[in-house]
This record gives structure tokens, C-alpha cells and sequence, in this order.
């Protein structure tokens, strides 16, 4: 018995100095490279802008709140909205947009900028949606329409999935729906009329893979 109890102690302080000393430091290297690979992107969201005789201010908040809820990504994507967005527009009002929006994104550290205006005509509004690549100088656009003003900040919520799918490599549930949807008019369009559905199809071609376009800007 006097034997085993050294030997026992001996053990089990090497395996106390072995976890101090040896298992830190491999936790740490494992972190190091989370952080390295889990690069935070940043998107700023200016204020929408909106061509309509009506008053739509409550539009454009709940519009810039639905971007900013639909946007944000836990570790991986944050959105910069209100007043650190608007508080510099006020001092960049004389400049030309382009540079507005280098401006935005150079004094918020964002990746991205998003800009939105929303036209109302006849009674029907579109959606035109800009995504701003800072970086690669590049830009990449988005569209939806709207014959209502109350399925606005619903067609937002299409923009802001069709963002996240296309920019960020992100599913969402809205992203989903919309694709089941699509799906569901193909369908319909095959069974009413099979030459329409063709005509679809080349129409929308653009619409499903909007892709890059060069940024053309001065600054």
C-alpha cells in the first residue's frame, strides 16, 4: 500500500501539469484560426429613398429595420443602419452619389453599402436595390414589384433573402419560399401553356443570376 500512493500522486500530477501547460495552448491555436477564417463582413444600409407624393416615412423605417433584421448575421455579416448612416449624410450632401457612398462605407469600416429607392407609379411601386462591393469596385443590383402599398415591406424581405443568398452564400427561410413559389408558377405556367413557360424562362434569365457589374465611380 505505501507503494502504489507515490505512484498514484505521481500520476496524477502529471496529468494536472500535462492539461496546464499542454491543453491552453492548443485551445488558443484552434481560436486564432476560428477568428481568421470567421472574418466579419460589414454592410451599411442608407436610407431609403422614396419617389412618391404620399408620406411614406413609416416605409422607409420599417424597410431600413427589415434590411437590418434580415441582414444581420451572427459572426458573420453586421449591419450599420440610422444615425452613424444619416449623421454623415448630413455632412456629404453636395457630393455626387458615388462618392457618398465610398464616403459611407470608408467612415463606417463597412464591406458593403446598401442603397435602396422606391418609385411609386400609378398606384404600383418598384423596388431598386444596390449593393456597393467597397473593395472589388463592383456592384450588384436587385428589383421587385409591388401593386400595393402593404406587400412593400414583404417584397423588402424578398431583396433582403435574395441579398443573402447571392452576396453573403446564405439560406434563409424567405430564400426557400421564394425559390418554392417559383417553382410552384413554373408548374402552373407548363400546365396552362408550355410556350409561355418557355418565354418565362428567357426572361427571367437575368433575374436569377443578376451577378457583378463593374462600379463605374469618380473619386
Amino acid at each position: 500500500m505505501r507503494n502504489t500512493i507515490p505512484i498514484y500522486c505521481i500520476s496524477l500530477a502529471m496529468l494536472i501539469l500535462f492539461t496546464v501547460f499542454f491543453a491552453p495552448g492548443q485551445a488558443f491555436a484552434v481560436d486564432k484560426v476560428d477568428k481568421v477564417d470567421q472574418k466579419v463582413k460589414a454592410i451599411a444600409v442608407l436610407p431609403v429613398h422614396i419617389n412618391s407624393t404620399q408620406n411614406l416615412d413609416y416605409i422607409k423605417r420599417g424597410m431600413v429595420q427589415m434590411f437590418n433584421s434580415r441582414l444581420s448575421w451572427n459572426s458573420k455579416v453586421e449591419v450599420i443602419s440610422g444615425n452613424p448612416i444619416e449623421n454623415q449624410i448630413k455632412d456629404l450632401t453636395q457630393i455626387p452619389k458615388n462618392r457618398l457612398i465610398h464616403k459611407i462605407a470608408q467612415h463606417t469600416h463597412s464591406d458593403f453599402a446598401l442603397s435602396c429607392i422606391v418609385t411609386e407609379l400609378s398606384g404600383s411601386f418598384s423596388i431598386d436595390a444596390t449593393v456597393f462591393d467597397i473593395e472589388n469596385k463592383q456592384y450588384m443590383a436587385f428589383f421587385e414589384h409591388s401593386k400595393k402599398i402593404d406587400d412593400l415591406i414583404k417584397k423588402t424581405d424578398n431583396i433582403a433573402a435574395a441579398i443573402n443568398k447571392k452576396i453573403f452564400g446564405r439560406v434563409t427561410a424567405s430564400w426557400k419560399n421564394m425559390e418554392m413559389e417559383k417553382q410552384k408558377h413554373i408548374k402552373e405556367l407548363k400546365r396552362q401553356n408550355p410556350e409561355k413557360l418557355i418565354r418565362h424562362h428567357q426572361s427571367q434569365d437575368g433575374d436569377d443570376s443578376p451577378g457583378w457589374k463593374i462600379w463605374k465611380y469618380l473619386f
